[in-house]
């Protein structure tokens, strides 16, 4: 016997990018991420939005970044974090993250169950993504570090600014076939029952989750005036963002 809930919702037939970026809510010029270490360095929704397409563009054309390539983090959360997941998207690729505690070998198992293609990582990892790398034949060139601007960079690495192109728009769909099908992200199993699993998540399951938590805020608001039972409006990121949950606070502070 089958049960149903007796809350029905629609889910709107479209891409990530474009529910997160042509969404109905107000855009304006105040910040929705924030650097908590720096609280004077943070982005808004529009210099979210051209970060992302520069970067993408910099996949592409720096990187050679291909339809359906995995791109791969293994880094801390910072400010660039989403950046990276969304310009990976917008590029045609599919995001996955890695633990930044891994060792070499468990990034070489990473890289080699996603088939990643680029390695965004941090100083304090770059010799075990480096050895992760040459373990599975990447070139130093598919390496790029989350630097500042004025940092300099190892010799023959690319830092995330020198990244920064022409921007590149993605693909708009509103197929729902193709939404159901299309891969946006790799989510990795904890391991339980042996090494972590790479698990598909679309285009169609991302919306789908952000649309029933968006829901849940609405029917707390209705039952309750208490905003302990709703979404705050601002987030404090304290989870890894290599983490499956990693993608419902982006989808909060832009829609």
């Amino acid at each position: 016997m089958m049960f149903s809930s007796r809350y029905e919702i629609e889910i709107p037939k479209v891409d990530v990018l474009t529910y997160l970026f042509r969404s109905s809510a107000i855009r304006n010029n105040g910040f929705i991420f924030l650097d908590a270490e720096n609280p004077t360095d943070g982005l808004s929704k529009e210099q979210l939005e051209e970060r992302v397409k520069r970067l993408a563009g910099g996949l592409r054309r720096t990187i050679g970044l291909q339809e359906n390539d995995v791109v791969l983090a293994f880094a801390e959360n910072s400010i660039w974090y989403p950046v990276i997941i969304l310009a990976a998207i917008c590029a045609g690729g599919v995001f996955t993250g890695a633990n930044p505690l891994y060792t070499s070998m468990e990034l070489t198992r990473h890289l080699r169950t996603s088939g990643a293609k680029c390695i965004f990582t941090d100083r304090q990892r770059l010799d075990t993504a480096v050895q992760a790398a040459n373990t599975v034949g990447l070139p130093k060139t598919s390496i790029v570090i989350v630097d500042q601007s004025n940092e300099t960079k190892p010799c023959g690495y690319h830092g995330i600014h020198d990244l920064l192109d022409v921007a590149f728009s993605w693909e708009v769909i509103h197929d729902a076939e193709v939404l159901a099908d299309k891969t946006a992200v790799l989510n990795f199993s904890s391991g339980t029952t042996g090494n972590p699993k790479a698990c598909m998540i679309t285009h169609r399951n991302l919306v789908a989750n952000s649309e029933q938590q968006l829901y849940l805020h609405d029917v707390a608001c209705w039952r309750s005036p208490d905003s302990k039972r709703t979404i705050p409006r601002i987030h404090c990121g304290f989870l890894p963002l290599y983490h499956a949950s990693k993608f419902l606070t982006p989808t909060f502070v832009l829609y």
